[in-house]
């Protein structure tokens, strides 16, 4: 897994596979606007519901700054794609969210 990782807890994704989430896509973007999402992970359900767990930083006063990690439920892939595109978002091919989790300490 690429250096996202870095930014999620296991307990988030032990909670995304409790609720029956079974893929996950990771990625990150690029600064816009002072902005930027440093790490995301997209949660996909078979029903349809895509949710994402994202690190957020900005500059202000010459500085970079973390902002709190928020997460985010997405009506439709239409709505995630446009999040994506606004942050110049590149997200990775998704995987297996019970494979990761089993891989993790």
């Amino acid at each position: 897994m690429p250096k996202e990782q870095l930014y999620v807890r296991k307990d988030i994704l032990e909670r995304r596979l409790q609720e029956g989430y079974t893929e996950i896509a990771t990625g990150r973007g690029e600064w816009v606007h002072d902005q930027k999402i440093v790490g995301v992970f997209i949660f996909y359900h078979p029903d349809g519901r895509i949710t994402s767990y994202e690190h957020p930083k900005f500059r202000a006063e010459n500085r970079i700054h973390t902002g709190i990690p928020f997460e985010k439920t997405y009506p439709s892939s239409d709505d995630l794609q446009r999040h994506c595109n606004l942050f110049r978002i590149q997200l990775n091919e998704k995987s297996s969210l019970a494979e990761l989790v089993k891989r993790l300490p």
